[in-house]
């Protein structure tokens, strides 16, 4: 095993995300390529609806991704945590649904127990599954009519996942623009300009690490013994709070929240510490209005705000503490791809600052030495519906 310790101090993840656009480059062309291979148009004509989850990352990237499913390829999406798709979506939904159902299940280890068992009772009730996965071996994807394969040559390497992450995400979007075409819900022209645009985001992404990276290292060393950290975001890039914020938890351990934008007025706008610094992930689109009427009253009120935005934005760059500009337009539905940049680098930066290994040098009481147990692996697989006993979860006397 790689040494945590040694790759949080000379700040692995950063490294990572400075090469994401090649990244990008690299895989979009290739996954639009396999996800043909994956998905004939017979299969994508018969699905009426899709559901996708997955655990940590794995539930991330479909948040993000939903957008483009509903959106572009017109299609009722629901993405959410795996257990709560497994056992609490897969067992309802009626027969002529579950028929014409895609359901995603993602694992880059594809070892993960609540993604196996998401598709497992989704196979068992009659839907099309689809393993994403970077583990075309693993158990996931013996429970899956289709494995979209998104192993990477070069992974995360113990460093907080993020390449791994982005991999995810573009199988997921490469699927939405496979169902999108073949159904004919967008032209083949469009299909085109959504993959250029994707492409497009990997010069974005060059331009704004090389314009924000000092920022982001002094924002962090200032930041450095801040008591709590909460990451706000809407629509896909609610998906994108909740990342940063798992990052941040997995780079040093530090106390943080994810939440959507508009609950922080019914929330955390209670709080009675005003030193809970807010970052704020507001790029242009459906929340961005909501966003800055949120943001005057995070101010107002005394907290340190954090804004990641598109370079030029004026409402919240004119009351934020500090602005983190991403310099490149892109459309709502891929903004998850470049608006994570600045909080990642945060997150490998603000490990470093604060001296805390990766994951804690896998040294906590969490970690038990010899032992064959693991949280995210082990436990009950649910393999059918049968299997829930639904009569006596549901009985009323």
């Amino acid at each position: 095993m790689r040494d945590v310790i040694e790759d949080s101090r000379n700040g692995l993840l950063r490294q990572k995300v400075m090469a994401k656009g090649d990244l990008i480059r690299e895989i979009v062309p290739t996954f639009n390529r396999q996800v043909r291979g994956i998905l004939d148009a017979e299969t994508c004509l018969g699905i009426q609806r899709v559901i996708m989850g997955g655990s940590g990352d794995s539930h991330f990237a479909p948040m993000c991704t939903e957008m483009m499913f509903e959106a572009v390829a017109k299609l009722p999406t629901e993405a959410n945590r795996g257990m709560s798709i497994g056992r609490y979506t897969m067992p309802f939904l009626r027969e002529n649904d579950v028929a014409r159902t895609l359901a995603i299940g993602v694992s880059v280890s594809g070892e993960v127990a609540r993604s196996i068992e998401l598709l497992s009772l989704a196979h068992d009730r009659g839907a099309y599954t689809l393993a994403v996965t970077a583990n075309p071996e693993s158990r996931i994807t013996k429970v899956a009519n289709a494995v979209f394969n998104t192993k990477l040559e070069e992974g995360d390497d113990g460093a907080p996942g993020m390449r791994t992450y982005v991999a995810s995400m573009i199988a997921l979007y490469m699927v939405a623009l496979r169902l999108a075409d073949c159904r004919d819900a967008i032209s083949q022209a469009e299909g085109d300009l959504w993959r250029k645009a994707m492409l497009r985001t990997a010069d974005i992404i060059d331009e704004t690490n090389k314009k924000i990276s000092d920022k982001v290292r002094k924002v962090a060393e200032h930041l450095k013994d801040a008591p709590a950290l909460v990451f706000f975001g809407s629509g896909p890039n609610f998906g994108t709070a909740l990342y940063a914020a798992a990052k941040i938890v997995e780079a040093d351990g530090w106390h943080e929240r994810a939440e959507d934008i508009e609950e922080w007025a019914h929330l955390q706008r209670f709080t009675r510490d005003r030193s809970t610094v807010c970052f704020v992930i507001a790029p242009p689109g459906l929340s961005y209005s909501r966003a800055v009427e949120n943001c005057r009253e995070m101010k107002r009120l005394g907290h340190y705000l954090v804004a990641v935005v598109r370079d030029g934005e004026k409402e919240i760059s004119s009351i934020a503490d500090v602005v983190l500009p991403v310099y490149g337009d892109v459309p709502e539905p891929l903004t998850p791809l470049v608006y994570s940049n600045a909080v990642e680098l945060f997150a490998s930066d603000h490990s470093q600052v604060t001296g805390e290994p990766y994951f804690r040098g896998r040294r906590e009481p969490w970690v038990v030495p010899g032992s064959t147990w693991r949280p995210t692996q082990s436990g009950k697989i649910y393999e059918t519906v049968a299997e829930l006993d639904l009569p006596s979860v549901l009985k009323v006397d």
